[in-house]
């Protein structure tokens, strides 16, 4: 069976299409809630974790030892949940994490800028109810933007928005949500990105590494 991973721009509505992807499927989906609920068999991440929002901790932030730990607990989350399979993953950089592990989609949902001001001016965002004013549905979309770009080369010194990163790129502002949804679960029902043995076995080292390092890791807090 299939791993999915979904990227998204603000305002590009992919966490509706991360969400009604796993419905269609019957999969798991890993947002940040469940996230922080399978964290905590290993000790648990802060809610205030600035990574959990996609943000690049600031200098200082990242000599504390709770940063090396997030990195940590993310990495044995993702691999062990994957372990599962039929997961969709959304955010967090999931699908670089997941680089490697060939029978995963990786799934880019992005968006004219104008089209997501206007969509988030309606809807809102980030916890945000709409409607709102033009300037805040803009500062949104920069400061998204802004700290997603920052989280992504932050964590895997990458450029989160560079197409070959990811195995499809779709644009909402030619594909709406329900058609990106079938074509998904298309590709998916297409076998193309079942698993095998390999696949199978280069999930199963990188599970393995980071759950013998976070043991060590949850040891030596004790």
């Amino acid at each position: 069976m299939a791993l999915v991973s979904v990227s998204r721009e603000e305002g590009s509505w992919g966490g509706d299409v991360a969400r009604g992807l796993a419905e269609r499927l019957g999969y798991r989906l890993l947002d940040r809630k469940a996230l922080l609920a399978e964290a905590e068999a290993y000790g648990g991440i802060s809610p205030s974790a600035p990574e959990l929002d996609e943000k690049r901790p600031g200098f200082w932030e990242r000599l504390d030892q709770e940063r090396r730990r997030y990195n940590l607990l993310l990495r044995t989350v993702v691999y062990t949940v994957a372990l599962g399979d039929n997961v969709v993953f959304l955010g967090r950089g999931t699908g670089m994490l997941l680089s490697d592990v060939e029978h995963t989609l990786r799934v880019l949902v992005t968006c004219p800028v104008p089209l997501r001001v206007a969509r988030i001016m309606e809807r809102g965002a980030g916890g945000r109810p709409g409607p709102m004013t033009r300037e805040q549905a803009e500062e949104i979309v920069r400061r998204a933007d802004r700290d997603r770009a920052g989280y992504v080369r932050y964590l895997f010194q990458a450029d989160w928005l560079d197409p070959l990163h990811h195995s499809i790129v779709l644009n909402t502002a030619v594909i709406e949500v329900p058609a990106a949804i079938d074509l998904l679960a298309e590709m998916i029902a297409s076998e193309a990105y079942d698993a095998t043995p390999a696949s199978r076995q280069r999930l199963e080292q990188l599970a393995r590494a980071s759950q013998e390092e976070a043991a060590r890791l949850i040891g030596s807090r004790r």
